[in-house]
């Protein structure tokens, strides 16, 4: 009788040690799946965010980051040129989401060519081979890039360039005395929406491409991506670029004239 008992003791015992380590099992399971699952959330999301894409072009590979504005009604033109802020007290003055350099300037310190900042104009067009093209917003939410200027209700409009791309066509840039640097790029879609580029080496974020490379080298982005770029126009680059997105964060060296803000 006691053997009996003793028998079927040592089975309830390892009756229960089996069902536990069955259900440890389970759980450990389940926990690697919750693991790999949210890993792979992780990982979609982060592609989903992310907006950098490397270009190749001759010997040289180009990396471009880039914003997509959401609204036209959260982007403004800042002139900097009396207050002279850096880009990190220009985020925090205006309090900017994100945070671009702009146009040109002279050694006077002002703007080259049209420049229009929250409907107020600072300074008048003026023919130029190379600041060849007009951004613009106007009041009604119009956006464009645009050769000639009209008269119009502008909320902003900044003089710049050369123009890189124009109704999706490449445009052919003969310049003298062309250098390798970071550029800025401003384009507009074929949805109207505006896109902000920083284009550097992939090795340096100090270097990028010749001036005169760059239409090829957005029109290859173009290919890339999905967004559809129909009008670029060239913003003020190298040591006054600045480039501030929710993942890349590029200063400036020297003065900037203008901040395009995003809020």
């Amino acid at each position: 009788m006691k053997k009996g008992l003793y028998i079927a003791s040592t089975i309830a015992i390892g009756v229960t040690v089996l069902m536990f380590l069955l259900n440890n099992r389970i759980d450990v399971e389940t926990d690697q799946k919750e693991v790999l699952s949210t890993t792979k959330d992780v990982e979609e999301e982060a592609q989903e965010n992310d907006q950098t894409v490397d270009i190749p072009h001759n010997e040289d590979v180009y990396r471009i980051s880039w914003i997509v504005v959401g609204s036209v009604n959260k982007l403004n033109l800042i002139p900097n040129f009396e207050k002279k802020l850096t880009s990190e007290q220009a985020l925090e003055d205006y309090d900017c989401k994100n945070l671009v350099n702009g146009g040109f300037y002279s050694k006077e310190e002002l703007p080259i060519g049209l420049f229009f900042s929250d409907g107020d104009q600072m300074q008048r067009f003026g023919i130029n081979a190379v600041l060849n093209g007009v951004f613009y917003i106007k009041t009604d939410g119009e956006v464009g890039i645009s050769r000639e200027i009209r008269d119009a209700d502008y909320k902003l409009a900044l003089q710049s360039g050369p123009i890189l791309l124009k109704d999706g066509q490449k445009q052919s840039l003969d310049l003298a005395n062309d250098k390798k640097a970071r550029r800025v790029v401003v384009g507009t879609t074929n949805e109207e929406k505006i896109v902000f580029l920083i284009v550097y080496d992939n090795e340096s974020m100090f270097v990028g491409p010749y001036l005169s490379e760059l239409p090829d080298v957005v029109d290859e982005f173009n290919n890339q991506t999905d967004l559809g770029i129909v009008n670029a126009l060239n913003l003020d680059g190298g040591a006054a670029s600045v480039f501030y997105s929710d993942s890349v964060k590029m200063s400036e060296i020297s003065l900037v004239g203008s901040f395009f803000c995003i809020k």
